[in-house]
């Protein structure tokens, strides 16, 4: 908060316009981490006008690529594969291939909650093997993560093992918290889905803490899980409390994962005897599945499905 503080004092002085598209951008992407979608786009938007009055191609696909991250996140995911994909054409233009594999994973990202598996693995392989062949192992260790989510997605849960503890590794060797937190998270939720539950808490766990100073929406999602495996232990004030303070971490800032959020909530509270409150859950998570229209094979869909089979005592 102090930081886009002093940024927001920063702007409009009279600086070059290339400091201007600095302060926008960085601007733009702490409010993005900080749950201001609304500052983070039009600000963002603001840097993407300076890089393109400055008349660098290179700055001008970073910014593209910026905001094509915040409306993917919204769910407006047509807008964010334009931008993404004039991101990766002006970096292909200026021979940035560093860039170019960041572009790459955000595209993968996008094929993989629209479900289109296949599409997306396609893309992550490349965006790994770029990021390798141009020494970047932050990006790297980002697209094992998402290859990781597509395999659990897909119910290959080996293979999705495999992949989040070489993105944890690597995350680990670099020092980079934030991926560090969300790659546990989603390890937490692996160990769920695998039966292990004990092991699942304890990921989620050590996720939520580093994720509440890092990522905030990442530590409401995994509050989400916990929840879960609370109220499966019979734990229900614990579980909703758990709840409570997840669910403003999320509501709002990314639609998608919001919209997980409360098929976790929908299992909580089926779980607690309230089946009427469970099912205004997951009507609404319904509700923002059609409003991105995400794909029946979309891993969102699937988790739905899952709900609605629980709650409603049916198969599939």
């Amino acid at each position: 908060t102090d930081g886009i503080t002093l940024l927001e004092q920063c702007l409009g002085q009279p600086v070059s316009l290339e400091t201007q598209e600095i302060l926008y951008r960085r601007l733009g992407w702490m409010q993005r981490l900080s749950g201001d979608v609304a500052g983070a786009v039009d600000h963002s938007r603001m840097a993407l006008s300076y890089a393109r009055q400055i008349g660098n191609p290179q700055l001008e696909g970073v910014n593209l690529g910026n905001l094509g991250s915040i409306l993917r996140e919204q769910g407006r995911y047509s807008e964010a594969l334009e931008h993404i994909q004039q991101a990766l054409s002006l970096h292909r233009e200026v021979e940035d291939p560093m860039n170019e594999a960041i572009d790459l994973g955000k595209l993968g990202q996008i094929h993989q909650d629209q479900g289109r598996p296949d599409v997306a693995l396609d893309y992550l392989m490349q965006a790994v093997a770029l990021s390798r062949e141009v020494g970047n192992t932050n990006n790297a260790s980002n697209g094992l993560a998402s290859i990781a989510l597509l395999h659990r997605s897909q119910g290959r849960l080996k293979e999705a093992l495999e992949y989040f503890q070489q993105a944890l590794s690597a995350s680990r060797e670099l020092g980079n918290r934030r991926s560090e937190g969300v790659t546990l998270g989603n390890l937490g939720d692996l160990m769920l889905s695998m039966g292990d539950r004990e092991s699942a808490a304890d990921y989620l766990a050590d996720a939520i803490a580093i994720n509440d100073e890092t990522l905030p929406m990442a530590a409401g999602a995994f509050r989400g899980s916990l929840a879960v495996i609370l109220a499966e232990q019979g734990e229900m004030d614990e579980a909703r409390a758990v709840l409570v303070k997840g669910e403003p971490q999320l509501r709002g800032v990314h639609k998608m994962e919001y919209g997980k959020f409360l098929c976790k909530k929908a299992r909580v509270n089926h779980l607690a005897g309230d089946d009427e409150t469970a099912q205004v859950a997951l009507q609404a998570a319904r509700m923002i599945a059609d409003e991105v229209n995400v794909g029946p094979e979309s891993e969102f869909r699937q988790t739905i499905q899952s709900a609605e089979a629980v709650i409603l005592g049916r198969d599939v």
